[in-house]
């Protein structure tokens, strides 16, 4: 019979059988939201408050893709329409207030998700309780949702903190598409440099076994979710292309199984003794082998080329490309006053050596700078920067290696499609490249790795878990789109309604090219829902032209007619 208790109620009842276990674990103490000091008036909707800027339900909670979801989660909605309804909806609380987040609740939970929260805690001074808060506050007001989207949340030290208000069933808001039926837990910590601590383990273990009894959870038997087979005790990663919960983890999750499933609570779990750095630095020389069977010329680039000054005729986008044989055109000397301007202002530009680089701020790794210096995650070097009164990492690249680890674009997306979005993405990192077009002036870097702000960058974790959107890189390497002899700034997004929009009607100023960019027809995702921008190239519409049979080419054509592809030199 189904038990409908708390999960207070569970750790009482949990107390009295646990002498009966093999190993006796102490029952934890779980911080409720008043204890660790929530802001409850979060959760209230303002009379003058806008709109969200994106469902919680229908978000990620930490660095999960950001393309290549919407279809699937469609057709899950078709196909299990049931997996997606809602036993109940709360649209104010207790004392009639309007909530920002209405509280829906699951009419059975069936998995039980483990994430990590992919901000690092070593070398983070904060005491974890203001890191919770901190975590709690984004969640609410910097992404706009109205409460934390995790259900629970355990901090470096083993103690656990309830997240998400609203009690037993709660809907969260931590996997895309898998939020009804399912609970979200996440350690804090980025675990794709840093491993979880023994108390993070044991707390998480006996977390783990509370709920599977509070939700009468077989953790003997597999689930059917979304018409797939999967373990009750999930990881992000086993419903979304992403890295969470990160490589050590992830690493371990089938010794916490087995410990939850036999109840040792307290057993420790053993991480890989060999770090990761040591495999992907063996997949990254693999690559460069494969780099030094191309033209040379992809990885040189002094400067920008200049269509008017071409040797040879630009390809049009649209025409038929032979990416290992790309047009070449003569250098064009910039202006020396731009010149000038490349020498005091920027951050990126030309290497020692001549290749192109870029500088990316790895807001995922601030806080452990030092750590992920030699951690080998990342191409490149990484740099701890002052900026401001705090210090960050920077990761300093070729941009053709930034590119590789741009996870923009996940192995499940058509390869055409890939390679439309790899020239797109490098156009835009390169648009930012140059001084006159700073996207974060004067910081001591050029992007950051977020898709909100610039791109979403996973480094050699995303490249390793996806060679196909290598080989698409790689086939497109330096192409760039150009007009007039200068690179576009490639706005792309996630899905649109049926059209794209143009800058124009966001009140995007002076937006460059703004022409390329004008509202189009975009029938592949008709009736599907805005997200994003939706101004240039939008995900749902470039997948259904390469599923068509289009090709990278006739993709960018049609998002970006007027433009040319060039060579960065």
């Amino acid at each position: 019979m189904k038990r409908h208790c708390s999960i207070g109620l569970c750790i009482l009842l949990l107390s009295f059988s646990i002498a009966t276990r093999a190993v006796a674990t102490a029952v934890p103490r779980i911080l409720s939201r008043a204890q660790w000091g929530a802001d409850e008036t979060f959760l209230i909707r303002g009379s003058d408050e806008d709109a969200r800027r994106e469902e919680p339900e229908t978000a990620e909670t930490d660095n999960g893709a950001a393309s290549g979801r919407v279809r699937a989660c469609e057709e899950a909605q078709r196909n299990y329409p049931a997996e997606f309804a809602a036993s109940r909806t709360e649209e104010t609380d207790a004392a009639g207030r309007t909530l920002r987040w209405a509280r829906r609740y699951s009419p059975a939970v069936r998995l039980l998700v483990v994430h990590h929260t992919a901000l690092a805690v070593t070398g983070d001074p904060r005491p974890p309780v203001e890191r919770m808060r901190a975590l709690y506050e984004y969640h609410a007001n910097s992404l706009n949702w109205g409460d934390i989207g995790y259900h629970y949340v355990i901090d470096e030290n083993g103690q656990i903190y309830e997240g998400r208000s609203g009690g037993h069933g709660i809907v969260g808001g931590h996997v895309y598409c898998g939020n009804i039926g399912t609970i979200g837990i996440a350690l804090m910590g980025n675990f794709e440099m840093e491993r979880p601590t023994d108390d993070q383990i044991r707390r998480l273990q006996w977390l783990l076994d509370a709920l599977a009894k509070e939700y009468d959870i077989d953790l003997q038997q597999n689930v059917s979710y979304h018409g797939r087979t999967l373990p009750p005790i999930s990881r992000h990663r086993d419903l979304v292309p992403t890295a969470c919960p990160g490589y050590y983890l992830d690493a371990g999750l089938a010794q916490i199984r087995a410990n939850v499933l036999a109840g040792n609570l307290d057993a420790p779990v053993r991480f890989p003794t060999l770090a990761q750095e040591s495999r992907t630095d063996r997949t990254a020389e693999r690559l460069e082998k494969r780099i030094q069977t191309l033209p040379r010329k992809y990885y040189r680039a002094r400067r920008l080329v200049r269509t008017a000054e071409r040797q040879r005729p630009a390809v049009r986008t649209g025409a038929n490309v032979d990416s290992a044989k790309p047009q070449r055109s003569a250098r064009a000397e910039r202006p020396t006053q731009r010149a000038a301007t490349r020498a005091e202002t920027s951050t990126s530009g030309p290497s020692a050596d001549g290749t192109l680089s870029i500088r990316i701020r790895l807001t995922q790794a601030e806080g452990a700078c030092e750590e992920i210096q030699n951690a080998g995650r990342y191409r490149g070097t990484i740099n701890c920067v002052s900026a401001g009164n705090i210090i960050i990492p920077v990761n300093e690249l070729p941009l053709e290696d930034y590119l590789l680890g741009l996870s923009e674009e996940p192995d499940t997306e058509p390869f055409e499609k890939q390679k439309a979005f790899a020239v797109a993405a490098r156009s835009y990192a390169a648009y930012y490249g140059d001084p006159t077009h700073r996207k974060f002036p004067g910081m001591p870097y050029d992007g950051d790795d977020s898709a909100a702000r610039f791109q979403q960058y996973g480094g050699r974790a995303f490249e390793e878990r996806n060679p196909e959107w290598v080989r698409a890189v790689r086939e497109t390497a330096g192409q760039v789109l150009t007009k007039d002899g200068e690179v576009v700034k490639a706005a792309y997004f996630s899905s649109s309604d049926g059209r794209t929009r143009s800058p124009e009607e966001l009140g995007w100023k002076d937006f460059p090219f703004a022409e390329i960019f004008r509202s189009k027809p975009d029938p592949w995702c008709k009736d599907l829902e805005l997200r994003g921008h939706g101004v240039g190239m939008s995900g749902c519409g470039a997948r259904g032209q390469a599923e068509e049979g289009g090709s990278a080419e006739e993709i960018l054509n049609y998002y970006y007619p007027g433009t040319e592809i060039g060579i960065l030199e």
